[in-house]
Order: structure tokens, then sequence, then C-alpha cells
């Protein structure tokens, strides 16, 4: 969840952008489930229409802002959001999630210029013992030196509260969460909502795919080796 690991760099050429925005840079917040919208816009169609009845994409075309220079079409975006860690998940209380990956809560929102991160995001600097990003356990079991917050200590607890204003702070140095309580119970609570609205991921996966069954992977629905 730290911008090391998120942000990247794209460009965009040919027929249909403006002729002003040739050479340009667009600094808007922009997720992948945005690129199907934006490419559709970019052909002239409406990728609203491939939505099922009653349901929405999750993604919104950023083609205005890449094309013509205007606004983005995004201002949130959820970074990371573990339903299967408390407190802020929508499992019943109590449950634990036996010792994988994020068995302790880890969540990240950026709204605007500022992020939120709640919990153990970890840190790859060789010197902190903690949930190494990008590092992944196919188990359960994970091996019992698998590097996660409840096995590793590291430089933040499961209850750390980090808020960074990324533009004037892209490098996350200083947290402001203790001169922002305002910003920060917000922006936790959006975390709750969206959280709460995550889809039980206990027997809902592809039933022609048996070595995806919830029941080899920790009770939920995960990647796995072939």
């Amino acid at each position: 969840a730290w911008e090391g690991g998120l942000r990247g760099v794209a460009f965009v050429s040919g027929a249909g952008i403006a002729r002003s925005q040739r050479g340009a840079t667009a600094a808007g917040i922009v997720h992948t489930v945005d690129v199907l919208p934006t490419l559709i816009a970019a052909m002239g169609g409406n990728a609203a229409e491939l939505a099922a009845a009653g349901s929405a994409l999750d993604g919104v075309s950023q083609w205005p802002m890449l094309s013509r220079g205007l606004a983005g079409a995004r201002q949130t975006v959820l970074l990371e959001a573990d339903p299967l860690a408390s407190p802020y998940s929508n499992r019943p209380p109590g449950f634990v999630c036996s010792g994988d990956q994020h068995a302790t809560p880890y969540y990240a929102l950026r709204q605007g210029r500022w992020k939120l991160l709640l919990g153990d995001p970890g840190a790859d600097d060789n010197r902190h013992r903690s949930i190494g990003n990008g590092f992944w356990c196919t188990g359960p079991p994970c091996p019992a030196d698998h590097n996660n917050s409840a096995t590793a200590a590291g430089p933040w607890t499961v209850d750390s509260v980090m808020l960074f204003d990324l533009e004037s702070d892209p490098t996350e140095s200083t947290n402001l969460a203790s001169s922002q309580p305002d910003l920060v119970r917000r922006l936790t609570a959006l975390v709750q909502a969206i959280n709460a609205s995550a889809v039980d991921s206990r027997g809902v996966c592809a039933p022609h795919e048996p070595q995806q069954s919830p029941a080899l992977h920790n009770g939920t629905c995960t990647p796995w080796l072939v």
C-alpha cells in the first residue's frame, strides 16, 4: 500500500487526443479497473452497457482527462481492504484468519491528496521484520516464520493509524493522523462502509475449478499454484 508499490506511469498516444493535450501530463487518480471503461469511451462506446442489470462497473472512464485535459473522474480509490481481517471485517466477531499473510488488519485508502493506512502495511527496507509487500504464502498452513505481523514484530502495530498528504509528502514521511482526527474518522468510516459491502468470499469460487475450493484455502477464494 506504500506509494513505492502503487505509483506508476503510463502514456497515451493516438487519434482522439486534443492537440492541446499532446505532450501534456495528467496527475489524476487512476485505478486498473478504469482501463476498460476508458478504452471503450475512446472508441465511442459506453462501458456501462457491459454491466449486469442492476449493477455498475467498478471502473470509470478517464478519457475526458486524457484526451481533453479535464478533471479526473475519480477522487477516491480503495488500495487495500481485507474482508478477512478485523476490526473492519464483514466476518462474524472474533473471526481469526489462521495465520495467512494478512491475519492482522491492513487497510489503505486514498481520497484526493490524502491517504489513510490502517494496521501494519509492512516495511521492505531490510531492517524491519514485518509484512513483506508482494510476499505471498500459498498455504494454509503458512510456515511458522511467515513474514507477517502476527509472527514478526515490525515498526507498526495492528492498531497503527497513518495519514499522509501525498501532494506535499509523496514519500509518506510525515504521519498527520494525530493532527487531523476528523479526517481520520471520516476516511476510516469510508473504509468500514466499503469493506462491509464486500462479497463474502466463502463459497463463491468458480465451481469448475476444484483447486480453488475455499476449503483448500482458509475458507477464501484465492490465487493458487497448479
